[in-house]
C-alpha cells in the first residue's frame, strides 16, 4: 500500500478505535493483526486494559510492505486470538467482531477461514479499498452485506466510512446483547471444533439506554393489518424502554397527504400511560396518497420543538422513524436535508411500493434504511429496528446492560 497510504490506514484505525470508545468506554477490548506474506500480532485482546494503549501502539507502528495472503491471515487469527487465553471472553457471551482491512485480491482462499469465523457467531466487517473484488468482501463478510461491507475508492477515503462501520459495530452488539454462549470448544483452523450455539431473544427486556426523544412517523394509507402490526411493535418496544421526562420520551404521528400528531413526546411521562395511549390508537383513513416531504417538515415544526417536549436544546439525540409503505407524492429532499441539519437522526422503513432510493435520501444515513416485506417482519425480528432506535445517538451512542463488554479484532 505504500507509507502514505499506510498513514491513511493509521488514522483510520485511531479514528475508528476512538469512536467506540467514546460509544462505550473500556468495555470494548481491541486486538490488531497485521498480514502480508506472513501475519503479525500487534497486540491481542488482553494487551492493554484500556484504548489508550491501543492508540499508542498503533501510532508508534511502522509500515510493512509485502504480499495479501489475507487467507493465512485470519487462519492465524483464529488460532492466535479467538481464545480465552488471548483475551477473547466469547464464554462470556461477549460479542466477537473482527474487521478485515485489504487493498486487493488475496492470494490464497479465504472462504475457510471466514466459514469458521461464521460458525462462531463471530461479526466480521470487510472494507475494501481500491483493488479489492467485491465478491471476495462478501465471501469475508457476516450477513446482511450492506452493514458488514465497505469498499471505498482510496486509502484518503477511509475517513469517510468510520461513522457506518461504528454504526455497524454498535448493531451488532445491540443484535447479541442477550446472546448466550452455551458451549465453546478451541476453533481450529481447519474449521473442526464445536462452535458455541448463540440463542437470541425475539424482543429485549428492559434497556439501559441513554436520554432520547424519538419520533413514529406512520403511513395511514398502509392498511389496518398492517396498521395494527406496526402499532403493537411500537408499544412491545415502548415497554423496553425507560419512559419518563429525563430519559426516553415517544411521539407518534400519522401521515397520508396531511399529517397530524397522534402523541406529543411531552404528552405522556409514564411507560403504563404511553403504552395506553398507544393501545387506543386508531388508523385515520382516507385520502391513499402520501406526502412524505411534508409530513417530515410537519414533525421537524411541530413535534420536535421544546414546547411539545423536544431536548435537541439540550443535547438529547432527536431520532424519528419513518414507516411507509408508499413512494412520496411531494419532495422529500429538502425536509430530510432540514432535519439532518437541525441533527435529527432519521431511520426509515418501506414496504410495497416505497421508493428504497427515495428512504436513502431520507435517512441519514443508508445503513438505517430497511426495506421490508411488509410490517409483520418488525413483530418477528424488532431489532432490524430498534437497535438503531436504541443505540444512535450525535455520532453512535450505545449503552449496555451488562459489565461484559465486547472484543473487537482490527485486522489489515
Amino acid at each position: 500500500m505504500g507509507k502514505q497510504n499506510f498513514e491513511h490506514v493509521r488514522n483510520f484505525l485511531i479514528s475508528a478505535i476512538r469512536a467506540l470508545h467514546q460509544v462505550g468506554g473500556d468495555k470494548f477490548r481491541f486486538a490488531l493483526v497485521r498480514y502480508n506474506s506472513r501475519p503479525k500480532t500487534e497486540f491481542k485482546l488482553n494487551t492493554y486494559p484500556s484504548p489508550q494503549g491501543a492508540l499508542s501502539h498503533i501510532r508508534a507502528m511502522s509500515y510493512d510492505g509485502g504480499g495479501t495472503r489475507t487467507g493465512f491471515g485470519l487462519d492465524f487469527l483464529i488460532r492466535a486470538h479467538m481464545n480465552s487465553a488471548s483475551g477473547s471472553r466469547a464464554a462470556d457471551g461477549v460479542t466477537q467482531m473482527v474487521v478485515v482491512l485489504t487493498d486487493g485480491r488475496s492470494q490464497d482462499d479465504v472462504t475457510e477461514p471466514a466459514h469458521v469465523l461464521h460458525l462462531a457467531e463471530v461479526e466480521v466487517f470487510a472494507v475494501g479499498v481500491q483493488d479489492a473484488l467485491d465478491s471476495e468482501l462478501r465471501d469475508l463478510a457476516s450477513k446482511p452485506y450492506n452493514t458488514h461491507v465497505f469498499s471505498v475508492e482510496s486509502f484518503l477515503s477511509l475517513k469517510d466510512i468510520v461513522q457506518d462501520l461504528v454504526v455497524g459495530l454498535c448493531g451488532a452488539v445491540a443484535q447479541n446483547r442477550y446472546a448466550s454462549v452455551v458451549s465453546e470448544d478451541p476453533v481450529t483452523g481447519g474449521g473442526t471444533g464445536k462452535m458455541g450455539r448463540v440463542t437470541l431473544f425475539s424482543f429485549l427486556s428492559a434497556l439501559v439506554v441513554g436520554p432520547r426523544d424519538i419520533i413514529f412517523l406512520l403511513d395511514s394509507t398502509m392498511g389496518g393489518t398492517l396498521f395494527n402490526a406496526s402499532r403493537e411493535f411500537i408499544r412491545r418496544y415502548v415497554n423496553t424502554l425507560p419512559i419518563d421526562p429525563s430519559t426516553v420520551q415517544v411521539g407518534v404521528a400519522q401521515f397520508s397527504t396531511d399529517a397530524r400528531v397522534e402523541i406529543d413526546l411531552n404528552t405522556h411521562g409514564s411507560r403504563d400511560a404511553l403504552a395506553a395511549a398507544l393501545g387506543r390508537l386508531r388508523l385515520r383513513t382516507g385520502q391513499q396518497t402520501v406526502n412524505i416531504g411534508a409530513a417530515l417538515d410537519f414533525v421537524r415544526t411541530n413535534m420536535l420543538t421544546p414546547d411539545k417536549g423536544s431536548r435537541f436544546r439540550q443535547g438529547v439525540p432527536q431520532l424519528v422513524l419513518l414507516m411507509t409503505s408508499k413512494r412520496s407524492s411531494d419532495s422529500v429532499d429538502e425536509a430530510a436535508r432540514a432535519l439532518q441539519e437541525m441533527g435529527v437522526l432519521t431511520v426509515a422503513v418501506g414496504t410495497k411500493a416505497a421508493s428504497e432510493d427515495e428512504l436513502k435520501r431520507i435517512a441519514f444515513t443508508e445503513s438505517v434504511v430497511h426495506m421490508l416485506k411488509d410490517f409483520r417482519m418488525l413483530l418477528r425480528k424488532p431489532t432490524i429496528v430498534t437497535d438503531g432506535l436504541s443505540t444512535l445517538s450525535g455520532t453512535v451512542v450505545i449503552e449496555e446492560p451488562t459489565e461484559t463488554g465486547n472484543s473487537l479484532v482490527l485486522f489489515y
